[in-house]
């Protein structure tokens, strides 16, 4: 009976041992892709939403403004694509200050817009792969890793009026900036880079609270199980025993039935060997049972 016990014990503690590992490696991996997910999202949202911003400046305001304005004119603060999208995300970065957004270029008018180590490189990357607009990945920015994504500002024929021949520029444009900050920039070239780039840190510390509580949660519910299939497998172990003596009880009252035919026509030895025999039987099947209390006939 041990023995059967033992392998029980064994088969199920495996099952668990296997469902359970499945079960949490399965959880991380949910976890995982949807943090990778939901932080992807937030980057495509961010940047959509200032290319958005660039492109109505570029393709409505700026166009009508040289109209209304007269030669020669270059407001910033509504014609400038970069001022106007830097100013709108100024605001937000008040409340969210561990991000990045930013214009990163090369040879920048603005020098807050100058690109570091890690921009230039991703703007050597847009040129050296004129296929590629958009790159996403980590990424380390001051020292600091960050889950970002650059989108390539090439430069097109409506970009020349301000970033070719200072001569065409606006003349106001000149008085602000100087003659010699991004000018001369050549046709499609990748000269800057819309950056948007969130701390690594904070989505660890998110994707590490959900785990813990997902964890917790299933762990408990695993424990519980355990218990449950303990309780059941001692149910079980306990009315097999019962079954097994029940068994055994029928089978020693049937040798005591037959012993008492026997009795009445068999001489004394085989009554002796018939005794010998009938409690022989009974203490095998007590030792297997594990019910060593039978009540033999002698």
């Amino acid at each position: 009976m041990k023995s059967i016990k033992s392998k029980l014990l064994i088969y199920v503690g495996l099952i668990v041992l296997i469902f359970s590992t499945i079960l949490f490696y399965r959880t991380y991996t949910l976890i995982t892709d949807n943090y990778e997910n939901l932080t992807n999202q937030q980057l495509s949202l961010a940047l959509n939403f200032d290319l958005a911003i660039r492109e109505y400046v570029a393709e409505k305001i700026r166009p009508l403004m040289f109209n209304l304005l007269p030669e020669g004119r270059f407001i910033p603060q509504t014609m400038s694509t970069s001022f106007v999208a830097r100013n709108i995300f100024n605001k937000v970065r008040n409340k969210f200050p561990d991000y990045i957004i930013k214009f990163s270029a090369d040879n920048p008018r603005n020098p807050v817009n100058l690109a570091g180590p890690e921009e230039l490189n991703m703007i050597k990357y847009f040129n050296e792969n004129p296929q590629e607009k958009v790159w996403t990945g980590e990424i380390n920015l001051a020292n600091k890793s960050y889950f970002a994504k650059f989108s390539a500002m090439r430069i097109e024929e409506s970009c020349l009026r301000c970033h070719g021949n200072p001569a065409d520029a606006p003349a106001e444009l000149l008085e602000i900036y100087g003659s010699q900050a991004s000018f001369y920039l050549p046709l499609g070239k990748v000269v800057g880079l819309d950056t948007i780039a969130i701390p690594k840190e904070k989505v660890t510390a998110l994707f590490f609270n959900e785990a813990i509580n997902n964890f917790t949660l299933l762990g408990t519910g695993l424990l519980f199980l355990c218990i449950s299939l303990v309780v059941i497998f001692k149910f079980v172990i306990i009315s097999i025993q019962m079954v097994r003596c029940n068994v055994c009880d029928y089978r020693y009252m049937w040798i005591k039935i037959q012993a008492i035919i026997k009795l009445k026509t068999a001489n004394f030895q085989d009554i002796v060997w018939m005794i010998f025999f009938q409690n022989l039987f009974c203490k095998t099947v007590a030792n297997i049972s594990g019910q060593p209390n039978f009540h033999f006939l002698f």
